[in-house]
C-alpha cells in the first residue's frame, strides 16, 4: 500500500507567520508528505500575495479560487491532491513530529484502511502553553460519538483528520452549502459510514493567539450564528431521521445567548432566551438565561465565563508544551 501523503490546507486572510509556524511544523514531520497544497480561497491580494511567497519557500503548490468557504477549498484540494492518503491542517494549527508517521501505520492496521483517523488534539497558546485536551478516543461506539458531536462535544479536530482519497470521495467531501460546522457534518457521515478510528496520543494542536482572539471579540450577531446551526440541523436531519431539531437549535439558542449575556450584549441575549423557549417551553434554562442576561450587563465580572473563547483563554493552564 503507498505511503504517499497529500496534505491540504486551506486559506484566507490569515495570520502569514502563523501560516509559516504551521508549515514548520509540517516540515518537520518523521514521515514527509508528498506534497503541501495551499488552496487560497478568494484572499485579498496582499494576503493572496504575502501567501504565493511563503508557498515558494516551502515547496507547496498554490490552488486559488474564489471565496467559497473552507470545506469547498478542502474539497478542491483533495480534488487535486496526487497523494494515496489526505491529511487535512488548518493555516494556524500545528502537527507534532510523529503525526503522520502515526496515522498512517494506524490506517494500515486490518480494519481501519477505509476509516477516517483523528488524533487526539489540545488547544494551546502561542508558548506552547497546553489549555484543553480533546481526547475522542474516549467517546466509545459510533452512537455515542454522533452524541457527542451534535452536543459540541468534539471540536478542533478538523486538523487530525487523516484518511484514504477513496473514503473522502466516497463522503463526497465537505458540504458546499455549510460554511459552519461542514467538519461536524462530514464527521457526523463518516462515523456512521465508514467509521472513526482514534490514537491516544494527541498529535495536533489549535493554537490561541492574538489574531484568533480579536475574531472571537468580533462574532457576528446572535441572529447570524443562530441561523448556521439552523442551516446544520436541517443538513443533519436529511441524513437522520431520529435527529430532533427543535431540542437541538434550543441548545444552539442557550448556549448563544449565555455568549452574548457574557459580553454584556442584554439584547441579544434576550432574543436568544426567547428563542429557547419558544422551541423548549417546558425547560427552566431558557427562563435562568432571561433572568441571567440582565443581570450579566450589571454585573459583567459574574458571568465572564460565558464570553466566547474566554474559558479557555483564562483557564489555568494544564502544561506546557515541549
Amino acid at each position: 500500500m503507498s505511503d504517499l501523503i497529500s496534505i491540504v490546507i486551506p486559506y484566507y486572510n490569515g495570520d502569514i507567520e502563523r501560516l509559516e509556524a504551521t508549515l514548520d511544523t509540517v516540515r518537520d514531520q518523521s514521515h514527509s508528505p508528498m506534497e503541501i497544497l495551499l488552496i487560497d480561497d478568494g484572499s485579498e491580494a496582499e494576503f493572496a500575495a504575502r501567501m504565493g511567497e511563503v508557498a515558494t519557500r516551502y515547496g507547496a503548490r498554490r490552488i486559488r479560487q474564489d471565496n467559497s468557504g473552507p470545506g469547498a477549498a478542502r474539497n478542491l484540494g483533495a480534488a487535486e491532491a496526487r497523494g494515496d492518503w489526505i491529511a487535512f491542517l488548518d493555516a494556524d494549527d500545528i502537527w507534532h513530529p510523529d503525526k503522520l508517521a502515526a496515522q498512517l501505520a494506524h490506517a494500515r492496521q486490518p480494519g481501519n484502511g477505509g476509516k477516517v483517523i483523528l488524533t487526539r488534539t489540545g488547544t494551546v497558546g502561542v508558548d506552547g502553553t497546553l489549555y484543553k485536551e480533546n481526547r475522542y478516543d474516549t467517546f466509545g461506539a459510533t452512537e455515542a460519538f454522533v452524541a457527542r458531536l451534535l452536543r459540541g462535544g468534539v471540536h478542533s479536530f478538523t486538523s487530525a483528520l487523516f484518511m484514504h482519497r477513496d473514503t473522502f470521495a466516497a463522503l463526497n467531501g465537505f458540504d458546499r452549502r455549510l460554511r459552519y460546522r461542514e467538519d461536524h457534518y462530514f464527521l457526523l457521515r463518516a462515523a456512521r459510514e465508514r467509521g472513526v478510528s482514534c490514537l491516544p496520543d494527541r498529535l495536533s494542536d489549535r493554537v490561541l493567539h492574538d489574531n484568533s482572539y480579536t475574531a472571537a471579540a468580533k462574532r457576528p450577531a446572535a441572529a447570524d450564528l443562530y441561523a448556521r446551526q439552523v442551516r446544520f440541523a436541517d443538513a443533519v436531519a436529511e441524513i437522520d431521521p431520529a435527529f430532533v431539531s427543535s431540542a437541538f437549535l434550543a441548545d444552539e439558542a442557550l448556549r448563544i445567548g449565555k455568549q452574548k449575556a457574557g459580553s454584556g450584549d442584554t439584547g441579544q441575549a434576550l432574543a436568544m432566551a426567547a428563542r429557547a423557549i419558544a422551541l423548549r417551553p417546558g425547560s427552566r434554562k431558557g427562563w435562568l438565561l432571561a433572568l441571567a442576561a440582565p443581570a450579566a450587563r450589571l454585573v459583567p465580572g459574574r458571568f465572564a465565563h460565558w464570553k466566547p473563547q474566554s474559558g479557555l483563554a483564562q483557564t489555568s493552564p494544564v502544561q506546557k508544551v515541549t
